[in-house]
């Protein structure tokens, strides 16, 4: 008769038991984890999609912003723009259109400018010309000084809002490389009516 098993071999056989069972859970739940893990990328990898699709419709509606030499990737939300830009706008533009679109989490631009070859002269009259334009803003008001594509703005303008209209303006223009402004607000005792005017026009 074989003899009776003592405590310790029932308290081990037991403790083997469910190491055992352990051990054939272990493969379970490997495997649930990697689906897991697997669902969650697939799912983040058609919402990349559906980002890039959308910022790219809206580049090609887009007056300013083009499709054609800007390239963009989305990885979990987070979207990176690249290729080439005529302008500072240009560049600015297509990166407000990316964070308009839902989902994305941030825009990393590293569109490069690539503007045309323009004289200085030429540069420095279509500012002029488009700050004449305007009706918030008048060319006597400002010195521009165009030195190989690098705009340096001074003066006195009406308001903060002026300013930052005459600095976008600028960088719409072809050919600008970088705008380096020195542009002051008036003093109330500065305004004239002219200058009041121009105020109320100010686009905000």
């Amino acid at each position: 008769m074989p003899p009776h098993p003592t405590a310790d071999y029932v308290g081990g056989l037991g403790l083997d038991l469910k190491l055992g069972m352990a051990l054939i859970k272990i493969p379970y739940i490997s495997l649930f984890l990697f689906a897991l893990v697997t669902e969650i990328t697939f799912a983040s990898t058609i919402k990349d999609k559906v980002i890039i699709r959308a910022i790219t419709n809206l580049l090609k509606r887009d007056k300013i912003a083009t499709s054609e030499r800007i390239d963009v990737f989305a990885t979990q939300g987070i979207v990176t723009m690249t290729g080439r830009a005529d302008n500072l706008l240009m560049r600015r533009r297509a990166a407000e259109l990316a964070l308009t679109v839902s989902s994305v989490r941030s825009v990393i631009n590293i569109i490069e400018i690539f503007p045309l070859s323009r004289m200085d002269a030429a540069i420095r009259e279509d500012i002029l010309v488009a700050l004449s334009n305007t009706q918030s803003v008048g060319k006597d008001d400002f010195q521009i000084d165009v030195r190989n594509g690098y705009v340096f703005m001074s003066g006195k303008v009406n308001s903060q809002d002026a300013k930052v209209f005459c600095i976008k303006l600028a960088f719409g223009i072809n050919g600008v490389k970088k705008i380096i402004p020195h542009i002051e607000l008036k003093d109330q005792h500065e305004l004239t009516d002219d200058d009041i005017k121009r105020s109320q026009a100010a686009p905000g």
